[in-house]
Formats: structure tokens, C-alpha cells, sequence
């Protein structure tokens, strides 16, 4: 059934009526990722524009550059990446969803075994020197 015009029109209202911070900061961060997969794969490549013209996904762009990577192709960062462009999706695809806080979370998650895990490393190279 058709909702009248009104109903969509207060829903529409109700959305836009405060900006949610958090889904700023995920689709920035999204952002500026895809450009940063954009910049390494045009790097590698002696075509460019053929690989803009095939309209690749966020999560093909993350294994095409990972692939490319000589000694990163294991960091933590690619993770970050995935669990951010799957919350992304979820945010893009539906207004509520009971999965959002899980994959929010996952996202939390990772970012912060990254930074210990670099916080060790740090540690690490600094007792040894």
C-alpha cells in the first residue's frame, strides 16, 4: 500500500532534522579511502582510465591495490577498510537496521587492534635500537 504524501513528507522531516555525526565521519572516512584505492592502483597501472571506466566496486578497489602492496598486503589497514565499507553499506541501504551497532562495533574493533598492534611494533623497534 501507497503511504500518502504527508507520511513521507514527516518522515523526510524526521531524517534530515539533525545531522548524525558518526554517519558524517563513516562516509568521509569511506571518502577518503576510495580516493586513497584510487591513487594506488592508478600509480600501478599504465592505463588509468581504463580501470575508471570499469566502475569497480569499494571492496574490488581493496583487492586490486592490496594485491599490489610488496609488504603491507597483511596490514591491519585493509581490514579497517572492509569493515568500514560494509557499515557504509548498511547505513546506505537502510535508515534502521539491527545489524548497524554489530558492524559498528566491528569497525571499533579493528581500528583499535590496529593501534596496539602499531603501538607494539613502535615498542618493539625502540627496544631494539
Amino acid at each position: 500500500m501507497r503511504q500518502p504524501l504527508d507520511e513521507i513528507r514527516q518522515r523526510m522531516e524526521q531524517q534530515f532534522r539533525h545531522v548524525d555525526e558518526t554517519v558524517l565521519v563513516v562516509l568521509k572516512g569511506h571518502l577518503l579511502i576510495e580516493e586513497a584505492l584510487d591513487a594506488i592502483i592508478s600509480k600501478f597501472v599504465h592505463h588509468a582510465t581504463f580501470v575508471e571506466e570499469a566502475s569497480l566496486r569499494f571492496a574490488q578497489k581493496v583487492a586490486i591495490a592490496r594485491s599490489m602492496s610488496l609488504d603491507e598486503h597483511e596490514s591491519g589497514m585493509w581490514d579497517i577498510a572492509i569493515k568500514l565499507n560494509t557499515l557504509r553499506n548498511e547505513w546506505a541501504h537502510a535508515l534502521v537496521s539491527p545489524r548497524r551497532a554489530g558492524r559498528t562495533q566491528a569497525v571499533i574493533d579493528v581500528y583499535y587492534r590496529e593501534i596496539e598492534d602499531a603501538r607494539h611494533r613502535e615498542l618493539l623497534s625502540v627496544q631494539r635500537g
